[in-house]
């Protein structure tokens, strides 16, 4: 299954408070975390291996930093609500080019923008600005 995360959750499965959790189980917190079309179903997190191998032996707590979460949850609300704004001002054509022009510089295809595929993208079509030439 392939999983979608955007790069704030990824930050925070990265903190410091995941160190000690087990690769397994954090596969199976990236499934759950995720688009509902791609989230696992119940009897798929029952099957999954850290459920049947893991989860009786793993008594560590996990020490969960819920004002990260809970900012986290803020933010993608305001994401949603300013891409609903910008969306409703803009024309079908002008969705459809944007959507080009992101899939053109999203070059792994994973629905995110690093700096290497903006600054590439930059490089490409503006050559000259970029490297400080007029």
């Amino acid at each position: 299954m392939t999983v979608i995360l955007n790069s704030s959750l990824i930050s925070i499965l990265q903190g410091p408070e995941w160190k000690g959790v087990s690769e397994s189980a954090i596969d199976l917190i990236k499934q759950l975390l995720c688009k509902p079309a791609n989230r696992l179903k119940a009897a798929e997190v029952l099957k999954h291996p850290w459920m049947l191998q893991e989860a009786s032996k793993d008594e560590q707590p996990l020490n969960l930093n819920y004002q990260l979460l809970k900012s986290f949850t803020n933010a993608e609300r305001l994401k949603k609500a300013a891409l609903t704004v910008i969306a409703s001002k803009m024309s079908e054509d002008e969705i459809k080019d944007l959507s080009e022009q992101f899939t053109k510089l999203d070059k792994n295809g994973d629905g995110v923008l690093t700096f290497e595929e903006m600054q590439a993208g930059m490089i490409k079509n503006f050559p000259l600005e970029i490297m400080g030439k007029d």
